[in-house]
């Protein structure tokens, strides 16, 4: 995520890009040599609705206010939100380690970091916000997508739904 993607006037995140990481292999699709070497590279989104604006709240707002005048302070001049100390961009390594380290220190689960936004979509889902919004925000192109992915959110709450009446 870099800086220029960030509009904290507005409090929106603009999605427009992913990192890819790719092994090199030869012409056959085979990795080359005993060393796998990996090479990154910061593409455009997969597909047009995976480009898209999101609402930032106050807190991620505030927290991200806090990146900035904590690079300030440092003097860390850098287009990337999550940098180095000489402003180059955090590995995806170092960025699930840091996840991981968190993770143990608040005595959670283990968990990729792939599963948050698989708990935002849960969580938004449970808390009655549409299905068509999940499917936006999260980018996906076809709100079946969404809805096949997260029937068993919405099962829970029909199971939910009838337990309640049942005790009316």
């Amino acid at each position: 995520m870099e800086w220029n993607d960030i509009d904290l006037d507005k409090k929106t995140l603009r999605v427009n890009k992913t990192l890819t990481k790719a092994k090199e292999r030869d012409y056959n699709g085979v990795v080359m040599g005993k060393i796998k070497k990996t090479f990154s590279d910061i593409t455009k989104t997969e597909s047009e609705s995976g480009n898209r604006v999101i609402p930032l709240n106050d807190m991620a707002v505030s927290l991200l206010k806090q990146i900035q005048d904590y690079n300030s302070r440092k003097k860390i001049t850098t287009d990337y939100v999550a940098s180095t100390a000489d402003g180059g961009y955090v590995s995806e390594r170092n960025i699930l380690r840091t996840f991981k380290s968190v993770l143990g220190v608040v005595g959670a689960e283990d968990y990729t970091i792939h599963a948050l936004r698989h708990t935002f979509a849960s969580r938004l889902l449970k808390a009655g916000t549409e299905i068509s919004v999940v499917s936006k925000l999260l980018g996906h192109a076809d709100i079946n997508t969404t809805y096949s992915t997260y029937i068993h959110v919405l099962n829970d709450q029909v199971t939910d739904v009838m337990s309640g009446i049942m005790k009316i």
